[in-house]
């Protein structure tokens, strides 16, 4: 049985010192209803590989980890699921049993996982009406969840599910500041750089994976006069080219420049200003470093002498406890083609607080600070599962 927990138990005291929309009861619901999204969506997927609440129920029951990975392999093996994403097959059963988790939106069916699972069409109707602003999130879950079940046996690859013709759209909603948990993620994040920047001006900002530019659009909402440069790139160039335009539409009298940079090449090889920069800023793209400590390292060398790196990012609230985002993102190859097996990455996806620390570390930063700070964070509610790092 799930524990119930209302908005109006939390201890709001860990998340005390952010933007009111981090610690506002419509973050909390929209939250809970994309978790029972991705409850139906995994169950679903579960389903069309021909199992159910019968595994499900075998599955919890096993104590041992290595024992429980044996029983998802032979599932997987009987199902078609090709070697290199039973890891995402497994997740599903992790979610779906996760004892952690706790439910903070009265949706009686989900009280106990083994009682089953609504449809997820039945959940996404509910979800929406309920809550108009998770809408980008049901779309994606609904995108991923068409090609789930072919993505698993190999049929098709998971950037084709996610980049199809006629996807783009989704991403403009799911990316825009209009919508509620990506303007949280955007506004902690320009909090924390507004804190970082107090006091200074002719500031140079590099901001890696923007996107479509609503984080950049939150910081120079708050930093232009401050600003000097700011300098924005993304890998894709569909993304960089539709994020630019929109900046350069937005803020004309600012000193913008764009390119196109990959986090997994060297930065020498690529644009970047001789010069270094104050602040390097990014949000939900460094768990995408393939190799997390080169990464970091790079971006340690082009900042200033007292520069600060601020990045947003998924935090994972312990060492494999499945976070909701994974559900579409595991099927990214971006997402699983990371190197994995050090102290402080041991697994694919997002990390713990504990874990960026430590990488941080390794890479050559110091004076290490985290919004809000996971433990007492993940205390307070459980599914506590965003924060912002500052790294100097």
């Amino acid at each position: 049985m799930r524990r119930h927990l209302l908005f109006e138990e939390l201890n709001l005291d860990p998340f005390q010192d952010l933007p009111d929309e981090i610690r506002s009861p419509e973050l909390f619901i929209s939250s809970e209803w994309v978790n029972h999204m991705v409850d139906a969506a995994s169950y679903e997927v579960i389903q069309q590989l021909g199992f159910g609440i019968d595994e499900l129920k075998k599955y919890q029951s096993i104590e041992s980890e290595t024992e429980r990975q044996d029983f998802v392999e032979r599932l997987a093996d009987t199902a078609g699921v090709v070697p290199d994403r039973v890891e995402v097959f497994a997740w599903l059963f992790r979610w779906l049993i996760d004892p952690q988790r706790v439910v903070g939106v009265e949706v009686q069916s989900f009280d106990d996982p083994m009682n089953g699972f609504p449809s997820f069409e039945e959940t996404f109707l509910k979800a929406i009406e309920a809550d108009p602003q998770v809408q980008p999130n049901a779309e994606l879950i609904q995108f991923a969840l068409a090609g789930y079940r072919d993505f698993l046996v190999g049929e098709v690859e998971g950037d084709q599910v996610l980049f199809k013709p006629g996807s783009f759209s989704l991403w403009e909603s799911y990316f825009s500041n209009s919508h509620r948990i990506t303007r949280s993620l955007n506004s902690i994040g320009a909090h924390v750089v507004k804190s970082c920047l107090e006091g200074k001006s002719e500031v140079r900002i590099l901001e890696l994976g923007g996107g479509l530019g609503s984080a950049a659009e939150k910081i120079i909402e708050e930093m232009e006069p401050q600003l000097s440069l700011y300098h924005f790139t993304d890998v894709a160039a569909g993304f960089l080219r539709r994020g630019g335009n929109m900046l350069e539409d937005r803020f004309t009298e600012l000193n913008l420049d764009f390119s196109r940079i990959d986090i997994n090449k060297p930065f020498g090889e690529q644009k970047v200003s001789n010069e270094g920069y104050d602040l390097i800023y990014a949000v939900n793209v460094l768990h995408l470093a393939k190799d997390l400590k080169t990464s970091l390292s790079g971006i340690h060398s082009l900042l200033r002498d007292g520069g600060q790196l601020v990045f947003v990012e998924g935090v994972r609230p312990e060492r494999g406890r499945p976070i909701a985002a994974e559900f579409a993102f595991h099927l990214l190859l971006a997402f699983r083609d990371v190197e994995v097996g050090t102290h402080f990455r041991p697994e694919k996806g997002f990390l713990t607080g504990e874990d960026w620390s430590a990488a941080l570390k390794v890479s050559g930063f110091k004076n290490i600070e985290i919004y809000p700070e996971p433990k007492s964070a993940v205390e307070a509610y459980p599914n506590h599962y965003l924060g912002a790092f500052v790294a100097r």
